[in-house]
């Protein structure tokens, strides 16, 4: 038992491709050779809940939901499965295991964005592992949405995947009964695509052949299971097509497995390191450009200051002129007896003080009035008591100004406006003395010297490394870019735009991530072409590369904030998320009656084992150890 081998087969496909009913009937197969013998343990080995439906032979269409799992979204458009499942088949028998691992669907109309998260969550997944024996691309034989979405979903993964993964792919074709069991219109594009990523890939190719590694199921036959265990009567042409269905699936699931177990595995490794090197590139490359416009601009200032400073040096007088800044001040002037003033614009203007304060002042006294500054204790514009005084008018307007009463307030000081010159503490201490000044500069142009070779020399190295990364990339990627994501972000874009109702939040989004996506692009092959094509680069290069840009003295403080600022992030998803879910099934591939099988699937439900994630540590061997010794009765 421990030493037997797992074949782990990822399943990647779109958004609703048919990966859930595929995974379901990939069980079905395992366990039973003829539709018939499967009737008898359904539903109980469905493992993704779906929604089924079925025509009786009336032609009534009713819907049967299988299976239930909050992880599944039922909803057009959404990716049903939100994070990465894994179902464990323990096969008895034979001398490997098989781990089927389900992803979330691609292109999900919920948010672009989710196709990365998805992503990650596949590569995290890649990591845990270890090693990938089978990726396995699901699609359809009649692919009839625009090419920019077919290119971007199968694009978006092989971008992420290390070019030692080509030899590990496999090409699954869903309800491909229509298409007489071929894979129909799609496998042409399909080549094309195939093709062009090959042309740019030198030592490795991706196999694409009808006999070796492309597999055409119809898992239509589920719909039989499920009118079966309803008792829905079917037409009789219809259940011989069901029955076709099965036997040329079941054929092609047992070349899909003598297949996969005659491939090497993909160190899972290599896609992980390569993947955590995209994701640090499409994290540095902006924030280094940035960086690199700033440290450009302190340059130009420090060479500036290193100018005026060669003048200042020159004479004293000189230096003396660049001392003083003119502010305009503001005098608080206490008045003997209040005073009406209007506020209005007209008569009044607001001016900077010292440290960048602002206050009002009013250019004139409309009116001394002591009585009413008794009625009135505080300075609010537009009081009643203003009424009282004897420069209102009876139309409520002042007799000075011409301004409305609800402009005037009364006030009790006056302020008076001034222009002054303040000193520059650090230049002032510099001329305490001729001498010390000078020398103080001296030093002062030695430390700007200092500086700007050590920006110029962290720059050099900053775009060294953004060439040898991107240069990584392109040798180690299946596919370096995603050539397909812009068009397929402007095809969405265009979509939205044609609504009657647009959502312009949603728009400007991916605006944003499209300007964002060209910008990536067009400087990550800036950076690629920078260095020679023969310029050769190691992952062990790379992480160094990574811990000399961290710990420089100008640009380190940066990417690590930016750093910290996206762990949190993802901190904060994580804990919001769900965590993902595992599933162990034991298969027994013969000597064991269906009456025992169902007593074996009732004995571990019983022991909350069936249907559970458990691996080979966990709380299901104490379970299968019992079952193998004949301890259930």
């Amino acid at each position: 038992m421990s030493n037997k081998k797992t074949l782990n087969i990822v399943v990647i496909g779109e958004t609703g491709v048919g990966k859930s009913t595929f995974i379901n009937m990939f069980s079905t197969y395992f366990r039973h050779d003829d539709i018939d013998a499967a009737v008898a343990e359904y539903p109980d080995n469905v493992l993704i809940p779906t929604l089924v439906t079925i025509y009786d032979e009336n032609g009534q269409d009713l819907e049967f939901k299988v299976g239930s799992n909050k992880d599944q979204i039922q909803e057009a458009g959404c990716s049903g499965t939100q994070t990465v499942n894994s179902y464990l088949f323990k096969c008895e028998g034979s001398d490997f295991n098989i781990n089927l691992v389900d992803t979330p669907g691609m292109g999900d109309t919920n948010c672009v964005s989710k196709d990365n998260e998805h992503c990650e969550m596949i590569l995290n997944e890649l990591s845990e592992l270890g090693e990938i024996h089978a990726i396995c691309f699901l699609m359809r034989p009649t692919n009839t949405r625009n090419t920019f979405f077919f290119d971007y979903c199968i694009k978006e993964i092989m971008s992420r995947l290390h070019k030692s993964a080509c030899h590990n792919m496999i090409f699954v074709f869903t309800n491909t009964r229509s298409q007489n069991y071929e894979p129909g219109d799609t496998l042409p594009g399909l080549k094309r695509m195939i093709t062009a990523i090959n042309e740019r890939l030198t030592d490795v190719k991706i196999k694409l052949h009808k006999n070796t590694n492309i597999f055409c199921f119809d898992n239509e036959s589920i719909k039989y299971l499920v009118a079966k265990h309803n008792n829905v009567n079917l037409n009789t042409k219809v259940v011989e097509d069901y029955k076709q269905s099965w036997d040329v699936s079941k054929k092609e699931f047992s070349r899909l497995i003598e297949y996969v177990n005659t491939l090497e595995p993909h160190d899972a490794r290599n896609s992980v390191s390569l993947n955590k090197t995209r994701r640090l590139i499409s994290e540095i490359l902006k924030p280094l450009s940035d960086i690199s416009d700033l440290l450009q601009d302190n340059i130009q200032n420090l060479i500036k200051n290193e100018e005026e400073i060669s003048k200042v040096r020159e004479t004293q007088k000189d230096l003396e002129d660049k001392l003083y800044i003119t502010e305009t001040e503001l005098e608080i002037i206490q008045l003997e007896t209040p005073a009406n003033i209007c506020t209005n614009s007209s008569c009044a203007t607001q001016e900077n003080q010292s440290e960048g304060v602002q206050k009002w002042h009013y250019k004139e006294k409309c009116h001394e009035c002591p009585w009413v500054g008794n009625l009135i204790k505080e300075e609010s514009i537009g009081h009643w008591g203003l009424w009282f005084c004897s420069q209102i008018a009876f139309n409520g307007t002042c007799k000075k100004c011409n301004c409305s009463a609800s402009h005037h307030m009364i006030i009790f000081y006056e302020t008076k406006k001034h222009q002054k010159s303040v000193l520059v503490p650090v230049v002032q201490r510099e001329l305490e003395s001729t001498e010390s000044k000078l020398d103080d500069f001296w030093q002062y142009m030695q430390q700007v010297s200092q500086r700007k070779d050590e920006l110029q020399n962290e720059l050099d190295f900053a775009a060294q490394c953004a060439a040898k990364f991107a240069i990584f990339i392109k040798k180690c990627a299946v596919v370096p870019i995603n050539d397909a994501y812009e068009g397929y972000i402007s095809l969405l874009i265009k979509r939205e735009e044609y609504q009657e109702e647009s959502d312009n939040l949603k728009l400007e989004v991916l605006r944003h991530m499209l300007q964002n996506h060209r910008e990536l692009k067009t400087k990550f092959f800036e950076t690629s072409n920078s260095l020679p094509t023969y310029f050769s680069v190691s992952s062990q290069s790379i992480e160094e590369d990574i811990k000399k840009l961290y710990s420089c003295k100008h640009i380190g403080p940066k990417l690590k904030e930016i750093s910290e600022k996206r762990n949190k992030c993802i901190v904060i998803a994580e804990e919001t998320g769900s965590n993902k879910k595992k599933h162990s099934i034991r298969i027994f591939l013969g000597g064991l009656t269906f009456k025992l099988k169902n007593k074996v699937v009732s004995s571990l439900k019983s022991l909350g084992v069936y249907g559970q994630y458990n691996g080979p540590n966990e709380a299901a061997e104490p379970a299968t150890e019992a079952l193998e010794a004949g301890d259930f009765h």
